[in-house]
């Protein structure tokens, strides 16, 4: 009788039902927690009678959500074990919701690393359900998270990600759906719901930087005012922040709307301000080349003739700068070939070492042979045998010797420094220059990396976007990063992890 009652009541639950409170959940979401806790906690028992794994596992993201509001961190870390236990039964928008919130717990518990690992793994959810809402949150936490690291390059890379993202169409609420878009209108209605969730404006990197996104848009669509407006709003957080990103461009931008709209003495005013901040010479140019006009414009011709000048000289640096480069690069190209012939030569050398021993390896059974088939011979044979091995021990050393050549080969640079290949232990990227590094020193050249890359043995492999180490100093590796000698941490990209193989 007791199994009949609990199927009589296994029958009453439904799916309706359990959405219904899940909705009444989310209504109380922002107003009172224990009633939304209070919903999602019945959602979830219910879920539980009815069996269904898809439910369950909402149902589980719901009410950790606002376990997680309670602090109750590690009641909510066990009630997911169920969630990814049945991963591969739910849908695309569960599994990144799932892995997202576990992403939160770590962050609140201040695991950083896990936090990225499930946040990331999130976006591989959320990109196969094109959920844009849950990419535009999972990028603007790991933003966050590097913010903390102090890693505000790629913080700002994820900020500018979440913002370009928008948000999904699974949303219920009309509201918070926000237009994945190159109109520039609704780029800017993207930007203002965004900077709606940020409580504290004034001390917000993250709002600096959609206030310069704003301008952008608005001088796309010529208002200059509004254009202006938000710009100066960038950069009065940054400067209060002591953010330094993209403040140059901002005076640019500022001095370029003022241009446009015929105020030539402000437009001066904010362009040399520009100049001040900048310290990019082909931006400069551009600067100067509009700071000309407007001089010329507002009747200052002197200034005028001045930025000229000016110009003429950048253009000339610019030039010079270009053409040395041009030397360096044939400078490095005719060196590496040079030195491609002494290894050639080298291993050319090698091999007749090697044929040598072979045949004096040959001659030598031969004559042991011999020594056995006539016993008269036996001592001069083994007097022979003894020179033959002296003269083996000798072509070993200079096969070491030669082993050792190849070893100190090394690469010209572009700055036309010299670094010996058995001393580099590994390369490091960033932006349009490489660091070598060696125990003794850090040599930084002008390059790409997989221009240099071509011109390496094979011992020398990218593990990372930014990175080529020396196999021959690797120490130990995990799946996020490998250890070279002596304990340098370099981090380990699963799209290149096969290299290591």
């Amino acid at each position: 009788m007791l199994f009949i009652s609990f199927l009589g009541f296994a029958q009453t639950v439904s799916k309706s039902e359990i959405d219904t409170l899940l909705y009444k959940s989310q209504e109380f979401h922002k107003t009172n927690q224990d009633s939304a806790l209070h919903y999602a906690e019945k959602a979830y028992k219910k879920s539980v009678i009815l069996n269904d794994v898809n439910l369950i596992a909402r149902s589980i993201v719901y009410k950790n959500t606002y376990l997680l509001v309670q602090k109750k961190y590690d009641e909510a870390e066990r009630l997911f074990e169920y969630n990814f236990n049945h991963l591969d039964s739910l849908s695309e928008v569960l599994k990144g919701d799932t892995y997202y919130n576990y992403g939160s717990i770590k962050y609140l518990k201040e695991n950083y690393d896990l936090a990225l690992e499930n946040y990331f793994n999130s976006i591989i959810h959320y990109e196969k359900g094109d959920i844009k809402k849950g990419l535009q949150k999972a990028y603007l936490q790991i933003g966050v998270i590097y913010s903390k690291l102090n890693r505000n390059d790629l913080a700002d890379y994820f900020y500018n990600k979440s913002l370009a993202s928008g948000a999904g169409s699974h949303s219920k609420n009309e509201e918070d759906i926000l237009p994945t878009t190159h109109d520039e209108n609704e780029k800017l209605t993207m930007s203002k719901k965004l900077l709606s969730g940020i409580s504290d404006k004034s001390n917000s990197r993250l709002a600096a930087i959609i206030y310069y996104n704003m301008a952008q848009s608005y001088i796309e669509l010529e208002d200059y005012n509004n254009s202006i407006k938000y710009n100066l709003e960038s950069v009065k957080i940054k400067e209060r922040i002591n953010y330094v990103v993209n403040k140059d461009k901002s005076y640019a931008y500022i001095g370029e709307a003022y241009f446009n709209l015929k105020n030539y003495n402000q437009a001066i005013v904010y362009l040399n301000k520009a100049l001040k901040n900048s310290q990019k010479r082909q931006f400069k140019l551009k600067i100067n080349d509009l700071l000309y006009r407007a001089y010329e414009h507002a009747g200052d011709y002197k200034n005028a003739l001045r930025i000229s000048t000016d110009i003429n000289k950048v253009k000339d640096s610019l030039n010079l700068l270009e053409e040395r480069e041009r030397i360096a690069e044939i400078t490095s190209k005719f060196e590496t070939e040079k030195q491609a012939k002494e290894i050639l030569l080298l291993k050319q050398e090698n091999q007749a070492k090697e044929l040598l021993i072979s045949t004096k390896e040959k001659n030598l059974w031969k004559w042991t042979l011999f020594a056995l088939l006539a016993t008269i011979a036996a001592i001069f044979l083994g007097q022979k045998l003894i020179g033959s091995m002296k003269r083996l021990k000798t072509v070993e050393e200079e096969k070491e010797q030669i082993a050792k050549k190849v070893e100190e080969i090394a690469v010209i640079l572009n700055n036309k420094s010299k670094i010996y290949l058995d001393k580099l232990k590994y390369i490091k990227s960033d932006g349009n220059y490489l660091e070598f590094v060696t125990d003794d020193k850090t040599i930084i050249d002008r390059n790409k990396l997989k221009d240099i890359l071509n011109t390496l043995p094979p011992n020398f492999v990218r593990v990372h976007r930014s990175y080529v180490i020396n196999k021959n100093f690797i120490d130990a590796l995990n799946s996020k990063a490998l250890f070279l000698k002596p304990n340098i941490e370099i981090p380990l990209s699963r799209t290149y992890k096969a290299n290591l193989a």
